[in-house]
């Protein structure tokens, strides 16, 4: 898969499915967003998420372990020395914008 981020995520730890379609990628490098509609493998686009130094809303540590879809259809992220993130804020498509810790 051309697209992919493999020199930042390559072990995966956890993968599920939110309910508009998107494919959730859990790391040891970061979260990794994309839609499950593509035409040929080559046109992903991966949306990339990691921890940003001074940025409160970005993820709390890159090795995330586990993502939890609720009935609620929110997500909860869980990270190895972060603690648990939610996602706050998403864009029109689905994809995460802002996290809370």
């Amino acid at each position: 898969v051309k697209n992919y981020p493999l020199d930042i995520a390559d072990r995966v730890r956890y993968i599920t499915q939110d309910s508009k379609g998107n494919i959730w990628t859990g790391t040891t490098g970061g979260l990794i967003v994309f839609s499950s509609i593509f035409s040929i493998p080559e046109n992903i686009n991966f949306k990339y998420y990691s921890t940003v130094k001074g940025k409160i809303e970005s993820l709390s540590n890159n090795d995330v372990h586990y993502i939890c879809n609720t009935s609620g259809n929110e997500i909860y992220i869980a990270t190895f020395g972060g603690g648990l993130n939610k996602v706050i804020q998403y864009d029109k498509n689905g994809f995460p914008l802002k996290f809370k810790q």
